[in-house]
């Protein structure tokens, strides 16, 4: 689990890096980011329940959940759980190379999540 936990936050810390370095200084957020970033200047505690609690842990149990229940086989459930995870998460972005690590990034959080079920 500590394991999990660490690399997670490792994928993230370091495809932050490589966006930062591709693209130096550039503001790059999305509609949702923007609309968290006036909920947490309005509401911080509202913010943080829904950024950490409601959307990470719920939409992932039941969304991995949903899928382990379909799928049987321990590693296809694992690759097509983190690839639809990751599909999901960049559905409404634009196209480039940014939304290609997000989606790398998505990718591999998908495949931690679902291995730790």
């Amino acid at each position: 689990m500590l394991v999990g936990i660490a690399g997670i936050f490792s994928i993230i810390f370091l495809t932050g890096m490589v966006t930062e370095i591709l693209f130096p200084g550039q503001d790059i957020t999305d509609e949702n980011t923007n609309t968290l970033y006036s909920l947490f200047q309005i509401a911080p505690l509202a913010a943080v329940f829904k950024i950490t609690l409601f959307s990470a842990i719920a939409e992932q149990l039941v969304f991995v959940k949903s899928i382990r229940n379909v799928i049987d086989n321990k590693k296809a459930f694992i690759l097509i759980s983190g690839l639809i995870y990751a599909l999901m998460n960049i559905a409404y972005a634009n196209f480039n190379l940014i939304s290609v690590i997000d989606l790398f990034k998505s990718f591999l959080f998908g495949i931690f999540i679902a291995s730790s079920i």
